[in-house]
């Protein structure tokens, strides 16, 4: 049976793990932000009958954060979802090339997913696009959070495209760990 990513050790993969890990510690932090956000309208709303004005909206901003940010840890973990029904079947060289590919054409296309929507949070900024509600909440910052977890996921992805192709062939099923 082949190898996944997560069997093969692999150092140099880890050097710059400290970036993907700290933004998916911000991430948590927006995701206890939105819980507490939550409940304090709730209770708000329920015991004083003022909850926490555009909390929705609030929430809305927050959720790109928790979504975006830990992407390239999640890569860095290999925790995305793997189905190796075919792959456990075949040759290690070809599990490499397959690996090698699926890395490339991630890359690439988290790196154009990035540059729209950096053209988005560019756009929204210079327009002043905003949610209208009880606070003027601009939504360009919540753009340019999507724009660069996209891209820290497509250079994480390119990152893991080298070490594929750096590794002898028995070793290079997968980049992780």
């Amino acid at each position: 049976m082949t190898p996944i990513i997560r069997d093969i050790p692999d150092p140099g993969r880890r050097k710059f793990g400290g970036v993907d890990t700290f933004f998916a510690r911000i991430a948590g932090v927006a995701l206890l932000l939105m819980m507490v956000i939550t409940v304090v309208s709730s209770l708000g709303r329920y015991l004083f009958s003022m909850p926490v004005p555009d909390m929705v909206v609030i929430n809305e901003m927050l959720l790109v954060c928790v979504v975006f940010l830990p992407m390239a840890y999640t890569q860095l973990r290999n925790e995305h979802v793997e189905v190796t029904l075919f792959t456990g079947m075949m040759p290690p060289r070809t599990v490499k090339w397959l690996l090698a590919f699926g890395c490339l054409l991630g890359g690439v296309a988290m790196g154009f997913l990035a540059y729209a929507l950096t053209l988005g949070a560019i756009r929204a900024f210079q327009t002043a696009d905003l949610n209208f509600g009880v606070f003027r909440i601009y939504t360009w910052p919540a753009r340019s959070v999507a724009a660069f977890g996209t891209a820290l996921l497509s250079v994480r992805l390119l990152l893991d495209l080298l070490i594929v192709i750096r590794r002898p062939v028995g070793n290079a099923t997968d980049p992780t760990n």
